[in-house]
């Protein structure tokens, strides 16, 4: 909550950070506590390395777990997965619970919005604060129905060019974090090699 308070007054700026989505996936949910039977994750192959600002979207992320843990059946397994629909990485949060009513999937993201199925306690904010969180880093979150009931409810990123140094190949976005900082380093050490040699 601190967080979307200082963001809304401009005091807080998203540091981003070249992130590998499975890894936001993993450790936003060993962060809710989800035991390994409560949760199942799916991580689409090959996804992209997106710059973010982790702390942030992990925040969102478990704002949208301690919904689904809130609103799910505790027989079913809250679903999360991460896949790319074209220039968009999408994390998604899916419950089995009595889902949204009509006109909803707007409403749930307003401040302090209490829905009918709204359960005691809580003042309507987390679901807020998630998109203020995941706007900063310049995407969108989204919620529907979803087949056979229940809800899910959708971070989409967008999936930026990596960055580029002078000397250097275009990184590719289909690599890891690590393997673009390693193939940065590179750069920046053929381009202080051609400095020496040329002296």
């Amino acid at each position: 909550m601190l967080d979307a308070t200082r963001l809304e007054s401009g005091l807080l700026q998203p540091v981003r950070e070249w992130c590998d989505p499975g890894e936001l996936v993993h450790e936003a949910v060993a962060a809710s506590g989800l035991k390994e039977g409560d949760v199942q994750i799916n991580i689409a192959k090959n996804l992209p390395a997106v710059s973010v600002d982790s702390g942030l979207i992990q925040q969102a992320l478990n704002a949208l777990l301690s919904n689904a843990m809130s609103y799910g059946k505790s027989d079913r397994p809250i679903e999360v997965s991460a896949t790319r629909d074209d220039s968009t990485l999408v994390i998604s949060v899916a419950d089995r619970g009595a889902g949204l009513e009509p006109g909803e999937e707007t409403k749930v993201f307003q401040k302090f919005y209490r829905g009918p199925r709204t359960r005691p306690g809580g003042i309507g904010l987390g679901l807020s604060i998630a998109r203020q969180l995941v706007e900063a880093n310049g995407g969108q979150i989204v919620a529907q129905n979803r087949q056979g009931g229940g809800a899910v409810f959708s971070i989409r990123l967008p999936i930026s060019e990596a960055m580029r140094l002078p000397g250097a190949e275009s990184v590719a976005t289909g690599v890891s974090p690590r393997e673009t900082i390693e193939a940065e380093v590179s750069a920046v050490k053929a381009a202080a090699a051609r400095v020496s040699s040329a002296k």
